[in-house]
């Protein structure tokens, strides 16, 4: 029999009375540390912090655009934080560890924006209590994917940029596929460990499905077209290969898609400091397969 659905580190959820007791016993008292941590990455990679209402969330975002009108590089963060133990759902998903606003610093293009999932850094933004499910079984849902949209939308008015440069972080690669599943503007896709099979990581892992979420292999057919590189770390236990081709099948013969095997990197470390050089590598020419 499966187990619980559980997090991308493989975490399954406990009773609410817990939660409850967590809540009672922790509070919030991780949280300024880790705020602290995103704004000290944003000012080394010269990115200003800004929040976006959409709704039910408000959206954390640090970013630095200088040429209006010119493409846009977009990084989606992972899960965050989203469990204390292999138990027991965190009351706070803001990452310990951003790699995606890491990848955002290290970024020397003119325009940048990074994304903090819904939820994580709620407190930065002032927000009523977010609800446990949109960093548990939902975080993949209609509901987390619209408003992420809507913020891109937002910026996109606010800032005048033009095309978009989809990158996604582990979870955050689910979000970036479905996010380009919905837009014209997206000129590019890149996912670093990314989640982008839910059925391949439930059989790999044994897990059972996300309650209400979305699943980015149903996107791949229709973002086919969309030039993507999908960096797989070659000592990452959680997001293999194996996860990257069945997405690949899914996408069909003669897709824009390639994956990518990044020697000594694992599923959390060994990005960042190679990530210029990643982000230069050629993206996959139409109509080839790969």
């Amino acid at each position: 029999m499966k187990r619980l659905s559980r997090d991308i580190t493989g975490r399954t959820p406990q009773h609410p009375f817990y939660i409850l007791l967590i809540v009672l016993l922790a509070g919030g008292c991780s949280f300024t540390p880790r705020a602290e941590i995103a704004a000290r990455l944003a000012r080394s990679g010269g990115l200003r912090h800004v929040e976006i209402t959409a709704r039910p969330f408000v959206l954390t975002s640090f970013l630095r655009l200088s040429q209006k009108g010119r493409p846009v590089d977009v990084y989606i963060e992972g899960d965050g934080h989203a469990w204390l133990d292999r138990h027991t759902p965190s009351l706070d998903p803001t990452p310990d560890d951003p790699l995606g606003l890491k990848l955002a610093a290290r970024d020397d293009g003119a325009n940048v924006i990074y994304l903090a999932r819904p939820c994580q850094y709620s407190r930065m933004a002032a927000q009523t209590p977010c609800p446990l499910k949109y960093w548990t079984f939902a975080r993949f849902s209609p509901t987390v994917i619209d408003a992420m949209n809507h913020a891109l939308n937002v910026l996109k008015r606010r800032y005048g940029f033009a095309k978009i440069n989809l990158i996604g972080y582990s979870g955050g690669g689910a979000v970036a596929v479905l996010l380009a599943a919905r837009r014209t503007d997206v000129a590019s896709l890149r996912t670093v460990a990314g989640d982008i099979d839910s059925a391949a990581m439930q059989r790999i892992h044994d897990l059972s499905p996300l309650t209400g979420s979305l699943a980015p292999e149903d996107a791949a057919r229709a973002i086919a077209r969309i030039p993507q590189i999908h960096f797989i770390g070659g000592k990452d236990t959680v997001i293999t290969p194996a996860i990257y081709q069945g997405y690949e099948a899914m996408a069909g013969q003669g897709a824009c898609v390639a994956g990518r095997i990044v020697s000594g990197a694992h599923h959390n470390s060994g990005w960042a400091h190679i990530w210029p050089s990643l982000l230069k590598m050629p993206l996959p020419a139409c109509g080839v397969s790969h």
